[in-house]
């Protein structure tokens, strides 16, 4: 049962594992290296500085970074990391997975994400804490038992912080779990979050090209300009077009701001951000049918899908949406698709052992 003081006793067991394993780390007689230079790895290293933990040294993704110092530790490259003798790295990044697959290029075998979900996590406590009614109202309108579990899953994870909770609810073939969510013949689909065209692939590895068409909308330039050569030396031309924009409530522009620790929009420029134009799938979509909503935009789902909500009303299409961003999406979401059309369905499932990918599907059914 899902109550406040139950949520409360697994903060106390979840604090308790969090000391552990920062005294673990205290004990431990290898050097270690934080990845990540962003809030989570500083606020990281903070940490263990006021539990008497020496960290080596800090790495990064981003060469400029490289040979310079934070808090008075040196920043080095990834690649160097294999000249340091007994390292062992904590992982302070969303992008995890790929930070374990270059480090393990170099060699490196000694690594740990968990902490740095354990700080990922810990403010969503309170979030859950105040909202626990609109927590057990979608548990109430979710599809299936599995969806339950998911969404319990994650909620008690942000207190219990046992790792544990995640891998028993990760299940594969992201946006496309069943027959319900596959891709039928002819299907209009948008691809909002387009990435480098990673959807596209999967789409093309599970189904071929009997789909009509993919409208792949990605803001970022670099990721844009990859997507572009992808669709061309793979002559999609035909069957793929793609929108250097991203999606909102309404056309606009606003600042993209990101780093290892994560990303946000913002309509204050700030330093370093990156001007992004916006759209809306109503304004793109006024003529066209549309079949197949994925949405992956790093916090402004939310946003994308009250600019869509014409088009959900009049096609119906089936949704896979991101709601791991923000920790009040995973409520605001689905209830704001059940307002869009009562009659859809909908499912949670969760896609990787980390907090990311978590999506929520809505299928209208007769």
């Amino acid at each position: 049962m899902l109550t406040s003081q139950s949520l409360r006793l697994l903060g106390e067991e979840g604090d308790r594992r969090l000391e552990s394993r920062v005294k673990e780390l205290g004990a431990s007689t290898k050097r270690l290296v934080i990845y990540g230079t962003g809030e989570a790895g500083l606020t990281i290293q903070g940490i263990l500085k006021d539990n008497g933990v020496e960290v080596y040294c800090f790495t990064d993704s981003d060469p400029s970074k490289w040979n310079g110092r934070i808090n008075g530790i040196s920043v080095v490259s990834p690649e160097s990391l294999k000249d340091i003798k007994n390292v062992f790295v904590l992982i302070a990044s969303c992008d995890s997975m790929a930070i374990i697959e270059r480090i393990s290029n170099v060699g490196i075998s000694d690594y740990d994400w968990d902490l740095y979900l354990s700080m990922l996590v810990l403010p969503m406590r309170e979030v859950y804490l105040k909202n626990i009614d609109k927590i057990k109202n979608v548990g109430k309108v979710l599809g299936d038992n599995l969806s339950r579990r998911v969404l319990f899953a994650l909620v008690k994870h942000a207190f219990s912080l046992d790792s544990k909770l995640l891998s028993s609810i990760c299940q594969p073939n992201q946006y496309f779990i069943n027959n319900r969510f596959s891709i039928k013949k002819g299907d209009v689909i948008v691809d909002g979050g387009a990435y480098v065209g990673d959807t596209i692939t999967a789409v093309l590895n599970r189904y071929g090209n009997k789909f009509g068409m993919i409208h792949s909308f990605e803001p970022n330039k670099e990721n844009y300009a990859v997507l572009n050569n992808y669709v061309r030396d793979q002559k999609l031309g035909k069957v793929v077009t793609t929108y250097n924009v991203g999606l909102a409530d309404k056309s606009d522009c606003r600042y993209f701001f990101g780093d290892d620790s994560g990303f946000h929009l913002s309509s204050v420029q700030g330093s370093g951000g990156e001007r992004i134009k916006l759209t809306s799938v109503d304004e793109v979509f006024k003529e066209t049918r549309v079949d197949f909503i994925k949405m992956d935009l790093e916090g402004a789902e939310l946003d994308a899908l009250k600019g869509s909500k014409k088009v959900i009303r009049r096609d119906k299409p089936r949704i896979a949406v991101c709601v791991y961003h923000l920790p009040d999406h995973l409520w605001k979401i689905p209830l704001y698709i059940l307002s869009l059309v009562p009659q859809y369905k909908l499912f949670m499932r969760h896609h990787t052992e980390g907090r990311y990918e978590t999506v929520v599907y809505a299928d209208h059914i007769i």
